[in-house]
Formats: C-alpha cells, sequence, structure tokens
C-alpha cells in the first residue's frame, strides 16, 4: 500500500532554468554546462556562482540571464493542485538536484514549500539522484519502506534508481499521464 509520494522538482514542478533559456536562444547543453550542474547539484557550487559560470561558458552577460531566467520563472500548476491533493492522504517529499540557494529561491516565490512533509535537495545533503542512497535517505525520514513509496521524476535513469530499491516509479511526461499511472497504483 503507497504511503508516500516523492517526486522532483525540476521538469515535473517547474520547468529548469537554465536548460530552458539555452532552449529557447537555440543553444545546446555542453559537457561544460553539465560538468557545473554536477558541481552545483552536490553542493560544490552555490546557484550564483552556477549561473555565473554558465553565462561565462555560453558568452552571455551574468545579469542579463540572470534577469531573462527570472522574468520566466514559473510552475505547472496542474502539478501543484495535484500534490495538494496528494498530500491530503499520503506523505509528499520533494526529492532534487539542484542548488540550495535557487531551489529554496523557487520554493519561497511560489509558495511550495508547505506542500512537502519532507524536503530532499541534493545540494544540502550531499548526494544525487539515481544514487540509491538519496532514496534511502527519503525513505528514512518519510518512515517508509521501499514498496510504500512512488517516485515520480522526469528522468527515467533516475526513477530507475529509485526502483532498484524497490520503490514504484514513474516517468514524467505530462499531468494527465501522470494521474493515470497514479490511479493504476491505486494512489487516486
Amino acid at each position: 500500500m503507497i504511503k508516500g509520494v516523492f517526486i522532483d522538482f525540476f521538469d515535473v514542478i517547474a520547468p529548469g532554468a537554465l536548460t530552458n533559456w539555452v532552449e529557447r536562444e537555440g543553444l545546446s547543453i555542453s559537457e561544460e554546462l553539465l560538468k557545473i550542474s554536477a558541481r552545483s547539484d552536490i553542493g560544490d557550487i552555490d546557484g550564483e556562482s552556477y549561473f555565473k559560470e554558465a553565462a561565462e561558458i555560453l558568452g552571455v552577460d551574468y545579469d542579463n540571464l540572470l534577469r531573462d531566467i527570472t522574468q520566466n520563472e514559473a510552475i505547472n500548476q496542474d502539478v501543484v493542485s495535484l500534490i495538494d491533493t496528494l498530500g491530503e492522504n499520503y506523505q509528499v517529499v520533494l526529492i532534487t538536484n539542484s542548488s540550495s540557494d535557487y531551489l529554496r529561491h523557487m520554493l519561497e516565490r511560489f509558495d511550495l514549500e508547505r506542500r512537502f512533509d519532507h524536503i530532499l535537495v541534493s545540494a544540502e545533503i550531499g548526494m544525487t539522484k539515481p544514487n540509491l542512497d538519496i532514496f534511502q535517505t527519503a525513505l528514512e525520514v518519510a518512515g517508509l519502506s521501499p514498496e510504500e513509496a512512488v517516485f515520480i521524476d522526469d528522468r527515467k535513469e533516475n526513477v530507475d534508481g529509485a526502483k532498484a530499491l524497490g520503490i514504484h516509479g514513474i516517468v514524467f511526461e505530462d499531468v494527465e499521464t501522470l494521474k493515470y499511472c497514479l490511479e493504476e497504483l491505486g494512489v487516486l
């Protein structure tokens, strides 16, 4: 029986800030950008340093980049509404690969923190998805066994990491497909 819903943030609840900016500008994600993203996710650099280094790699002005990203910040309100519904009967745990400062900014800006029973930010705990340790930590803080949880993420490799522990997994595509998958698990 499912008792907890673990959910990713970027590209599920909110668009990924830099990746979406890069796509809008018709640019591509380079190996250099992936490397600084990984450093940010593990907490080696903060969000400000991440965006400064990204601007340098992309050859754009940092202030303009940050302004464009901030102006385009958004959330998927349908997913947030679903989280609210799920929160009535299940523990809802946010598990995200992100710098702490940027994720916390997004949670505050859109009044999201109160919607989660627990929040696990990779940069704060020093582990990232799909590493099994982050899912084990989520189970421990929620007091759940693997079969009592379902994990939702837009990346199959992250969902596969959760499944390796016995957690149910859903690869996020859109909110309607997500609702269907949750219904199939008896969650909705």
